[in-house]
């Protein structure tokens, strides 16, 4: 506020008790604020210390998982072979004097397979790539002896093959295929070449020398005849009847005139890829109840050339089920037939609803069947729904239908398939006294339906004329879980009187009266007639 001109401004001063009074409380707020501090400077010292504390923490090792096992998987490396193949030194004396074999044939035979093949160029060079591993070598080439060893290859290398030439006399006979495939039982044929560089014509014969297990036999004969300057073929069949499978050699003799010559045939016995023991059923699924025995007809097919003993494995059967053929565990099946047997499946009182799986398999002398699954519904409730569709009911709850005598209608039938295999029924029906009917919607009665669906048909039936009162109706429903008869009935009324003419109503004194009167006109009537005769 500002003072009028002229005044003097005199400031206020405090008196000495209230100057000492201020003093006291900004003592006391000063002791306030230093008592304050050091405890603020502790908290935050603490605070860091508790920052680092927490940033110092050691985090605890977590739970150290192990990772999955791998099984051991032997990887078999792929090594490379290659040579020369060339007549084998030192035989013409001609020290370190290689001369190169071409268009040799090189196999390469590991477990009964030939795993690789190849063919050497004009200079004799082949090359091939195989797994490593042991190998039966095979080398063949016109005029020359078929080269057979053992032989293991653990890494690339060098594999110089050297044959010995058939000594040349004019003609050279040579195996067309010199390694081939067969499988025990399965005839075969094997085809030497002759070609005759004589100048005059050459009659040759064979003769097969077979290890034990074996046959040989030349269909047309043992002998023929080779033309100068030409060549022929000659065509022996084989059969092994053993059942050792592996590589096998098979020696061919030639003669001709002061001639002969030995030619190896190696022929690797093993399973065909088109060999096969197929083992099926054509009803793998059954539905039954607890305490019942299922019947399958299993049946197998031989695509071997050799009958086979089979012996019937059951895997995975549920517990305390049991399974049987009736008539042991081993089936006999001829090569190339199909055999049949029953197979019984008991399935105890006890067992809960359910699906259920039978795994069975035949196995035999160094072959096995495919695994074949039998499929068993065990089904306590019904296994589907079906009802007669129908509007009315009859006092009892069963459908109605009504009709006139004469008259042709249709029975509606619907099924619902509740459950998770498809439902084959066979439907019939007996209508009244064996009324005529057909079942229209589903061929021969033969119902399909699959899981969750519905299934509807019609019997069409015709009232005989002349019928009159109540029929039942009775459809059979066939299954192999279950059997199901639905009941109705048909109201064939019958046709009302016809009305009897009523007579005119009449009262009590009338009748007499009328009766009284028609007397009277008769005795009038007489005495009239009396007396026209008297006057006569």
């Amino acid at each position: 506020m500002i003072p009028p001109a002229g005044s003097v401004f005199k400031r206020k001063v405090p008196s000495f008790r209230v100057t000492i009074k201020l003093a006291i409380v900004a003592a006391a707020i000063a002791l306030l604020i230093a008592s304050a501090c050091p405890a603020h400077a502790q908290a935050i010292n603490d605070t860091k210390a508790g920052t680092e504390t927490e940033t110092e923490v050691e985090i605890p090792d977590e739970e150290e998982v192990e990772p999955p096992e791998v099984p051991d998987i032997e990887i078999v490396p792929v090594v490379l072979i290659e040579g020369y193949v060339s007549e084998a030194p030192d035989i013409r004396d001609r020290p370190g004097v290689l001369i190169p074999v071409p268009n040799a044939q090189i196999y390469f035979i590991r477990n009964n397979i030939v795993f690789a093949t190849a063919t050497s160029n004009a200079v004799g060079f082949y090359s091939v790539a195989i797994p490593a591993g042991d190998y039966t070598v095979a080398a063949a080439a016109p005029g020359f002896q078929t080269l057979i060893r053992e032989q293991t290859f653990r890494s690339t290398q060098t594999h110089d093959i050297g044959l010995t030439p058939i000594p040349f006399n004019g003609f050279v006979p040579y195996a067309l295929y010199p390694v081939l495939e067969t499988s025990p039982g399965r005839e075969f044929d094997c085809t030497i070449v002759v070609e005759n560089f004589q100048i005059i014509d050459q009659m040759v014969t064979f003769t097969a020398v077979t290890p034990p297990e074996w046959q040989a036999w030349f269909p047309l004969g043992e002998a023929m005849m080779v033309r100068t300057g030409d060549s022929n073929e000659m065509i022996f069949r084989m059969k092994y009847t053993g059942k050792q499978q592996g590589a096998h050699t098979i020696k061919v003799v030639v003669n001709g005139g002061a001639y002969f010559a030995e030619i190896p045939v190696i022929v690797v016995v093993k399973d065909l890829p088109f060999e096969s023991m197929d083992f099926y059923a054509t009803s793998p699924e059954k539905y039954i109840k607890p305490g019942n025995t299922a019947d399958f007809i299993l049946y197998v097919e031989n695509k071997y050339a050799q009958d086979k003993l089979m012996n019937i494995r059951v895997d995975d059967i549920p517990p305390n089920w049991s399974a049987t053929t009736g008539n042991g565990t081993e089936l006999f099946i001829p090569d190339g037939k199909i055999t049949q047997t029953h197979f019984y499946v008991y399935v105890p009182a006890e067992t809960p609803p359910g699906n259920y799986t039978v795994n069975v398999t035949l196995c035999g002398d160094g072959i096995q069947s495919n695994t074949l699954t039998l499929k068993l519904r065990v089904e306590a409730d019904p296994l589907y729904d079906a009802i007669i569709k129908s509007h009315n009911r009859s006092p009892e709850g069963y459908p109605e239908f009504n009709v006139s005598t004469g008259t042709a209608f249709d029975i509606p039938v619907r099924i619902y398939n509740s459950w998770t295999f498809p439902v084959n029924i066979q439907a019939s029906a007996l209508i009244a006294d064996n009324w005529p009917y057909y079942i229209d919607g589903v061929p021969g009665g033969r119902v399909k339906i699959s899981p969750g669906k519905a299934q509807e048909f019609t019997i069409r039936t015709m009232v005989p004329n002349g019928t009159y009162g109540t029929f039942p109706i009775k459809v059979y429903l066939e299954s192999p879980g279950r059997d199901m008869t639905l009941t109705g009935s048909i109201v064939v009324p019958a046709p009302e009187p016809s009305p009897t003419p009523e007579l005119p109503a009449t009262h009590g004194w009338e009748g007499p009266a009328l009766t009284g009167i028609t007397a009277g006109a008769i005795l009038f009537t007489i005495a009239a007639s009396l007396l026209r005769k008297m006057k006569f």
